[in-house]
């Protein structure tokens, strides 16, 4: 179950970070879940990766229509800006919202959890910056494929 979190025909060598956390009875439903994960794919899938270019986005399931590229817009999306709903920020000018980063996405329902600062940096980089893809699923789940590092970060909140 771990590794199917990676999208095909990417493979994965080596799990290099997980951290998981639940509050509630123990993964039942209604409890609160938030978790983060980087997988560092083989040296033959990172490089399929980066020379699909922009393609990248159609070449994974679900192609474009669910596949999105980098950077995140700064449009407010809630998924990535939860805290920016306030006075101030609804009346903000565009483009005047902060960066998204993977810490405020993991932590838009309350729940967080300290991910290493050079795990949140590698996601934050790749969720700011041009040439990755992510793609969101049910349960408050996203999955960010960077191709120049040639790592995969998933993450949920829900």
């Amino acid at each position: 179950m771990l590794l199917d979190r990676v999208p095909q025909p990417l493979q994965v060598a080596a799990v290099e970070y997980r951290l998981e956390e639940s509050w509630g009875l123990g993964f039942m439903p209604g409890d609160n879940e938030t978790g983060f994960v980087v997988y560092r794919l083989t040296g033959q899938s990172a490089k399929w990766a980066r020379d699909q270019g922009s393609r990248l986005g159609g070449r994974l399931p679900g192609g474009t229509a669910q596949w999105h590229r980098t950077p995140v817009g700064d449009t407010g999306d809630e998924r990535w800006y939860p805290h920016d709903d306030t006075l101030q920020m609804k009346g903000a000018a565009p483009g005047s919202l902060h960066s998204p980063s993977i810490a405020e996405y993991l932590g838009r329902y309350g729940f967080f959890i300290s991910i290493e600062k050079k795990r949140a940096t590698e996601a934050d980089q790749a969720i700011q910056a041009g040439g990755s893809f992510y793609a969101y699923a049910r349960g408050g789940r996203v999955t960010i494929v960077d191709p120049a590092r040639g790592k995969v970060y998933f993450a949920y909140a829900g």
